[in-house]
């Protein structure tokens, strides 16, 4: 009887550290244990391991399709320059093409024999891998292709650090002008 009063007699704060000393051989604990901290740890690192190959990968792709996105809106520039009104072109200038440079891995467009813009030179590690240069769109034809004469009107561009396989093609066609993106 004795103790039932001293219990009930007790403040808050004695009844916190009773029911800490009544808890403590139980589960109950603050923070984490080593072990734990460690799978916890080794979680994280096995998912940035695999993330960062697929994470390259996939900015390598971008530079690709960016690159390939760049020559064709290159090459329409060229083919809607043949298409504008007459009254707004130079009286020597029959034609504007867009030359291809494969050592230099650039690109230029051209009205006539003038270079409209400096070369634009491709992102690092991509690379023309077949080039019809130049493309040539007329403006007595209206926008129709002139040269090449003959034969498909591609560009294909690859990334050396991706599979062989991983190319972009732009086709042209020749009647049309249509620039048009293989992937």
């Amino acid at each position: 009887m004795n103790r039932a009063r001293v219990l009930i007699g007790l403040s808050s704060s004695s009844r916190s550290r009773r029911d800490d000393i009544r808890h403590r051989g139980s589960i109950w604990h603050n923070g984490f244990t080593l072990l734990e901290l460690l799978v916890s740890i080794s979680i994280i690192t096995l998912l940035i391991g695999t993330g960062i190959p697929a994470f390259r990968h996939f900015g390598r792709v971008q530079a690709l399709e960016q690159a390939v996105d760049q020559v064709k809106g290159a090459t329409l520039d060229a083919r809607a320059y043949a298409l504008g009104p007459r009254a707004q072109k130079p009286a020597d200038v029959t034609s504007y093409e867009i030359r291809f440079d494969a050592i230099a891995q650039t690109y230029q467009l051209f009205e006539g024999n003038t270079p409209l813009a400096n070369p634009i030179g491709l992102p690092a590690f991509v690379q023309f891998t077949s080039v019809t240069s130049p493309i040539q769109f007329s403006i007595a034809n209206h926008g129709v292709v002139s040269l090449p004469t003959s034969g498909t009107i591609t560009v294909t561009l690859s990334h050396r650090q991706l599979a062989p396989t991983t190319t972009r093609t732009l086709t042209v066609n020749r009647e049309t002008g249509a620039v048009n993106i293989d992937r």
